[in-house]
Formats: C-alpha cells, sequence, structure tokens
C-alpha cells in the first residue's frame, strides 16, 4: 500500500471540492503511470481539524488530525 499523502492548513474542516477531487484522481494515475506501481494507492489527509464528510470525500480512504500527533 502506498500513501499519497496531502496536507492542509484549514482553521475548521477542509471540504474537498468537486474540482479537486477530480485532481486527485488525475494525481493518482499520473503516479501508478509514472512509477508502473502494482500496490495500492490510498489517498492520506493530514489536518488540523480533520476533512468535511461531504460527497467528494470518496477520494480520501484515510486522515490524520493535529489530535492523532499530538495527543
Amino acid at each position: 500500500m502506498i500513501n499519497l499523502c496531502e496536507i492542509k492548513f484549514c482553521t475548521s474542516l477542509y471540504t474537498i471540492t468537486a474540482d479537486y477531487a477530480a485532481h486527485l484522481r488525475q494525481r493518482q494515475t499520473d503516479f501508478v503511470n509514472a512509477t508502473g506501481t502494482r500496490y495500492g494507492i490510498c489517498n492520506t489527509f493530514i489536518t488540523l481539524y480533520g476533512v468535511d464528510k461531504g460527497k467528494n470525500t470518496s477520494v480520501m480512504q484515510s486522515e490524520i488530525t493535529a489530535a492523532d500527533l499530538f495527543l
């Protein structure tokens, strides 16, 4: 499993827009094509407060918040 990490600074929950979700899907495809990997790809978001659970969060497989890092 390969984690493609997105680190975002936001003062509240981060919202993934439809355009940004498309960008993430394209970046994942580009990564697979460039590396030729056969491993699974997982988009991981690292944010202060987490990601808003909207309709575009299907591109995110895992998230890490500040609370996870600094217990």
